[in-house]
């Protein structure tokens, strides 16, 4: 086994890279002569999902070199090439394990990053000053249109931000934006969430009202002074020019006189976009070479005036135009302020702390604390660490973690042996910039820039194991042929020397290229998409493809809407985070419009919303739309619902709905509509949806549509993952995901982008009017802020390409059989996607037109059984009015015989589950008079009592074995089972369950359950007692 304590393994796409992370994790627990290891690990990675992958794959390998060892066979040969241990011996030492960490679970620390920062702040939370009773908050949304909403009630009596959301609308009608501010006010609340937007708005926060309000003066000022040196200065020059008797003829092209000209006329914008550095220092011409010697002379008198001049003035025009962007921006960012400090406020309010803005707080804990002391806070001590896909990791994540891992890495642990770091990632694939992560410290790993005394053993995996052969050489070739557009050397030289993957022992593979016109407008050019996207599916399905092996990625959800809506009317089943919204359900919206029509009767708009609605998916009406529609709009709710009633043979009363609670309306809606779709997944969904609220919230309409209006666009349907449907899911999402089939459409995006977009800009190098940081547009006119912004420039051009081509690498490497790109033809120099595709093709000698196609490899008809049709079973809703009777009725015939009975039931496995803490009676005396009736005392006491005593059961009882009450015992991709008391000695075992009830069949089948679950994990023999106390006590083995 290696030796080395710190490892770092950079994975390509498709390279083994968990396999490699489980197979370390399952050397290092082996290896060790301690069985409890593992509370000693900490696996750190991103999301839930990737979570229970890492712990389900490590249990399961653990499982299958414990039972199976054959069933892993790779696994088991990688381990025993390193280990020192034959096959039987790895055998027991895993079914030891995997009993340790089950009896253990609660320490088998593999988590997110999210959940580690949760636990430094639940454990530190007097030090960051938290309110005592605080909740962590992973959703952001509702706490940010509280805070929006709180924002819009001071309209009108706070005179300073009424003032600013004036402005702020008058901004966005500047730029020819709508007014409404209250989705972008939303939008740039995100930046107080966002780790590389938080600091920059923390320390602008710190600038108290006055000193901000005098600041914006500052700026004003000091635009009016610059605006006038300038002109000042192009004053002087000319006038120097007009004294040497020199016209605008006698400078080439007239460059430099009219070049000052334009200064003297405040015409500052691009103008040193020119040569006239290079023509006033002698290396473009300054003038004609006919000029005469005589205007030479006074020309080259005047060259180092009119360079300083040229220098100066470029200064100054720089700071003109970085001040005019701030106070361009100066609205916005007063915004950004008041709604952090009403984000804060809010949270101390309500006690709720969004987890988003703890990575910055509890680095003040973790730089300043020693690492002994903090691990003892926490309650526990972490001698080892993984880190999972490490090029997303955010910089103070990764500073956080540094003095943990330092003081585990470079001391010792009680027995002498150093700790480890095991680093995962892959720079190619580093996609989450937008949310803080940051690829250059995984870059800096591996050219060994460390942050720690160890230096590290860096291995790549070359190997793609994922993919058929000719998608790898796809892959290795497209890539090789994009170095030559790439303007950043740090990325160039990534692609040029881990792109190569060696192929595996899959053979064949089919990779297709198709272009589109590039003459289209937006809406032909999603149809064409769309279709294409068709194209390719049906050619998959006809090869023996299922629905399921089929994945189309996209880059945003309104490409994920359109494919959407394609494969919906070609009948084709499918899936889709981005489709799924129930907003988008019409049958929803529907009765959201109904429920509005009780506020606001005479509303037109909800009207004919619910007309539509009819329209299209209720019964032929046989009128055109406007005489159907036009007559009903003004009638009140009784005769509109009689004539719609009428028009579609339903039987809805207006009267009566509108009497109901929130959830019996929906539900009386649903029966008595007919054309409505009561079984589809979206309504499904919306009923329990409503039905939760109602129990947290209460049943008020007017509370729910409030709810409703400021949740609609992110509430979305969950559908399980095992249905044969095609899968529609963004890049960003795919990462880390295969499929058998992989579709590309829209595969043209700009490298760079077109749009300018607000980014901060750091003042504090340049000492601009004690302001830290400033939010402006980002555009080309950054590059003439001055040096400092032409650096900016190029490096944001710079990680947006890297962002752009890291994101195309990530799509074309989730295929395994069969990658179907579509892009567009371009006759552009734009470097685009598709810019990218087409040099590729032309490198190979082809020509590209628009519908040109090409194909590599081949695909050969698949075998095997298609999935299972989906049974659909109609939801049926029975509304009658009269259930709250019948439910009382019921509740009152009932109450005896099984409310009664399963309260017996839940008291003894309470009283049942302390006989090990304390005797029978002591524990009947801990219940209040009030919680135990007397006569109920007498009986539970005796019921204990006799249990204890009984002759099978008493040797499980007062014993010192391990003993397990109400333990849940788990199980790879099995269910959670739960006894009520598990008795343990060596590899016997015995279990008591208590039952209220009359003897059943399922309580042996669950007892045999448990038996297995036991066996499973290593104990060889198995008792089982069913204890039955309807009729008083009854104690049978089952054999």
């Amino acid at each position: 086994m290696s030796t080395h304590s710190f490892k770092i393994l950079n994975a390509s796409a498709g390279a083994g890279k968990t396999f490699a992370l489980v197979k370390e994790y399952l050397l290092l627990i082996l290896s060790s002569d301690k069985p409890t290891i593992f509370q000693h690990i900490l696996a750190l990675t991103f999301t839930n999902k990737a979570v229970a992958e890492m712990k389900g794959r490590i249990l399961e390998m653990l499982w299958a070199m414990a039972f199976e060892p054959d069933s892993e066979a790779a696994m088991c040969e990688a381990l025993l090439n390193e280990l020192p241990f034959d096959k039987k011996q790895l055998q027991h030492k895993s079914a030891l394990l995997l009993r340790k960490i089950f009896k253990e679970y609660g320490r088998f620390d593999i988590i997110t990053l999210d959940r580690l920062t949760y636990s430094i702040v639940r454990t530190f939370s007097k030090d960051l000053k938290l309110p005592h009773h605080f909740e962590v908050v992973l959703e952001k949304d509702e706490l940010l249109l509280k805070m929006l909403q709180n924002l819009f009630d001071e309209i009108g009596t706070n005179a300073q931000l009424t003032q600013t959301l004036l402005g702020f609308s008058q901004f966005k009608i500047s730029q020819q934006q709508s007014w409404d501010i209250e989705k972008e006010l939303y939008d740039m609340a995100q930046s107080l969430l966002k780790e590389n937007d938080r600091f920059a708005v923390e320390e602008l926060q710190k600038l108290d009202d006055p000193t901000w309000i005098n600041l914006k003066s500052h700026f004003q000022a000091n635009l009016s002074k610059i605006e006038n040196e300038i002109v000042s200065d192009a004053k002087h020059i000319l006038q120097k020019i007009k004294e040497k008797n020199l016209t605008p003829d006698d400078f080439y092209k007239k460059v430099l006189y009219t070049h000052f000209e334009h200064l003297e006329n405040k015409h500052f914008e691009g103008r040193f976009n020119n040569q006239l550095e290079l023509a006033l220092k002698g290396e473009k011409p300054l003038y004609k070479k006919t000029t005469s010697s005589a205007i030479v002379n006074e020309i080259e008198e005047l060259r180092p005036l009119l360079l300083e001049f040229y220098l100066l003035t470029r200064i100054s025009v720089g700071r003109w135009l970085l001040c005019r962007s701030i106070l361009k921006q100066w609205t916005p960012m007063s915004l950004l302020r008041e709604m952090g400090k009403r984000l804060n406020t809010l949270q101390f309010e309500q006690q709720k702390m969004l987890l988003g803005q703890f990575n910055n707080r509890i680095s003040k804990i973790v730089q300043d604390l020693p690492a002994p002391f903090i691990y003892e806070r926490l309650g526990a001590r972490y001698h080892h660490y993984f880190i999972d896909e490490f090029q997303d990791t955010s910089v103070l994540q990764w500073e956080n973690l540094i003095p943990l891992i330092g003081n585990a890495l470079e001391g010792e642990t009680s027995t002498g042996q150093n700790g480890t770091l095991f680093l995962v990632g892959d720079p190619k694939q580093a996609i989450y910039r937008w949310r803080g992560g940051n690829n250059q410290q995984f870059l800096n790993l591996l050219n060994k820039q460390i942050p720690f005394q160890i230096e590290p053993l860096i291995e790549t995996l070359e190997t793609n194991y994922r993919s058929y052969d000719k998608l790898i050489h796809f892959n290795n070739d497209f890539f090789k042929s994009v170095l030559e557009v790439l303007t950043s050397s740090t990325l160039k030289n990534l692609f040029k020397t881990s792109t190569h993957q060696k192929t595996n022992s899959k053979k064949g593979g089919l990779v297709t290229l198709s272009f589109i016109s590039q003459n289209l407008k937006k809406e032909e050019e999603n149809q064409v998409y769309s279709l294409r996207t068709i194209q390719r599916i049906e050619e998959s399905i006809d090869v023996g493809f299922e629905h399921r092996d089929i994945a189309i990625l996209v880059r945003t959800g309104e490409q994920a809407k359109t494919i959407g809506k394609i494969l919906l009317q070609n009948s084709m089943p499918f899936q889709s985070e981005e489709t799924l919204y129930l907003s988008e359900a019409a049958n929803v919206c529907f009765l959201i419009q109904l429920l509005r029509l009780v506020s606001n009767p005479n509303e037109k708009q909800l009207k004919k919303e619910l007309l539509d609605y009819v329209w299209q998916y209720g019964p032929k009406i046989n009128e055109d739309y406007h005489t159907f529609v036009a007559p009903l709009l003004d009638l009140a709710p009784r005769p509109f619902f009689e004539f719609l009633n009428a028009a579609c043979k339903s039987s809805f009363q207006f009267k009566i709905f509108k009497n109901l609670s929130l959830y019996e309306s929906i539900l009386y809606s649903l029966s008595h509509f007919p054309f409505l779709e009561k079984d589809d997944s979206f309504m499904l969904f919306f009923l329990e949806y409503v039905f939760e609220f109602t129990k947290t919230h209460g049943g008020n309409r007017t509370q729910f549509l409030d709810h409703w209006t400021q949740v609609e666009d992110t509430v979305k349907v969950n559908e399980p993952e095992e249905k044969n449907a095609i899968r529609i899911m963004t890049i960003h999402k795919a990462k880390g995901l295969e499929f058998p089939v992989v579709i590309l459409p829209f595969l043209d995006k700009d490298l760079y982008g077109v749009s300018a977009f607000p980014i901060w800009y750091n003042l504090k190098e340049i000492s601009f009017n004690k302001l830290p940081w400033a939010w402006v547009s980002f555009s080309k006119k950054i590059k003439e802020f001055g040096a400092n912004g032409q650096l900016f420039y190029e490096r944001q051009r710079q990680a947006q390409e890297a962002d752009a081509i890291n994101v195309l690498y990530v799509a074309l490497t989730r295929a395994k059989q069969c990658l179907h790109i579509i892009t567009k033809n371009t006759n552009s120099e734009r470097k685009t996607y598709a810019l990218l595709f087409k040099n590729y093709v032309l490198s190979s000698g082809n020509e590209v037109h628009d519908d040109s196609f090409f194909s590599w490899g081949s695909i050969s008809k698949q075998e095997g059984s298609k999935a299972d049709q989906m049974v659909k079973i109609p939801f049926e809703i029975n509304t009658n009015l009269n259930w709250k009777q019948k439910l009382i009725v019921t509740q009152h015939h009932r109450e005896n015989k099984v409310n009664k009975a399963i309260a017996r039931g839940i008291l003894l496995h309470q009283l049942m589950e302390k006989v090990d803490q304390a005797i029978p009676q002591k524990i009947i005396d801990s219940y209040d008079e009030g919680e135990l009736s007397k006569k109920e005392r007498e009986h539970y006491l005796a019921l204990m009592n006799q249990i204890i005593a009984h002759p099978q059961l008493k040797p499980y009882f007062n014993t010192t074995n391990s003993i397990y009450c109400e333990m849940e015992i788990l199980a790879p991709q099995k269910p959670i089972l739960r006894p009520d008391r598990v008795v343990i000695k060596n590899d016997h075992a015995a279990i008591i369950d208590y039952k209220s009830g009359i003897p059943k069949r399922e309580d042996k089948i669950q007892m045999e359950a448990y038996e297995d679950r036991l066996k499973s994990m290593g104990i060889s023999t198995v008792r089982k007692f069913l204890i039955y106390t309807q009729k008083g006590l009854e104690v049978e083995e089952l054999r």
